[in-house]
């Protein structure tokens, strides 16, 4: 069993009812996501996103190392459930941890551009994404190139394995992922440019990324991410010419 392989188990963030904690794993920095035991809704949740994550492999999302639904933790005398994940926060030895609140305009259009891809390659397998927003990515950099990691799947709907969860879903209606997912995905990226912009003090924000954050708000039903992501790099390309449209990979 994984837990037998941990050390250095410190809190780390409480997030309402789940107790997230720094630890190692044999030489891996991980983190702990537990709840109490006895929830039977926060049991399939915890099970969905580990049979699901761990099956997956994207440098865009954590690696998953394990599920257990009896872990003592140092100092507590009743067991937690406890889901082990890759820490992106320290994943990389030689990289830097970039804040959100550093990047300039083309880097965040990079960004979204780059988050488009994940949240689509998700999709695709069978994962909707609905918890986008600054304090859940996680970005690096290392040789001059950015890269993210998007973190907290809590909410995820894993609607190939799961369609119907006993768990609460982060959306309030009917969902056809192939669609509905899509949109929302859409206007997910949209809200979070918008985070992203009024950290952009000082900034020239040009008249296109007014018009992605309209149609992003509203999509149309035949709008695709790829679609979207077509519309961010014509209007670089448009407007904003001079910029270097390859910081992020």
């Amino acid at each position: 069993m994984f837990s037998s392989h941990l050390s250095r188990i410190r809190l780390y963030k409480k997030k309402r009812e789940v107790l997230l904690y720094n630890a190692l794993l044999n030489d891996r920095d991980v983190i702990l996501k537990c709840t109490a035991v006895g929830d039977p809704a926060a049991r399939e949740a915890y099970m969905d996103e580990y049979q699901v994550l761990s099956g997956l492999s994207h440098p865009g999302i954590p690696a998953y190392y394990g599920f257990t639904e009896s872990f003592l933790l140092p100092g507590q005398a009743d067991p937690v459930m406890a889901l082990c994940m890759e820490d992106c926060t320290r994943s990389g030895r030689e990289e830097t941890l970039v804040p959100v609140s550093s990047l300039t305009l083309i880097e965040i259009l990079t960004l979204l551009t780059d988050i488009g891809g994940i949240l689509s390659w998700l999709l695709n397998a069978g994962v909707l994404y609905t918890d986008l927003n600054p304090s859940n990515l996680i970005i690096h950099k290392a040789e001059d190139r950015l890269r993210v990691s998007l973190v907290d799947f809590t909410y995820s709907y894993f609607f190939l394995k799961n369609p119907y969860p006993a768990y609460d879903l982060r959306f309030s209606y009917n969902l056809s992922p192939e669609l509905k997912g899509r949109q929302l995905l859409i206007q997910e990226m949209s809200y979070l440019l918008q985070d992203l912009l009024n950290e952009c003090k000082g900034e020239e924000i040009p008249s296109f990324v007014y018009r992605l954050l309209e149609t992003g708000m509203n999509p149309p039903d035949h709008l695709s991410l790829s679609d979207f992501a077509s519309m961010i790099q014509n209007g670089i390309s448009r407007e904003l010419p001079e910029a270097q449209f390859s910081s992020f990979s």
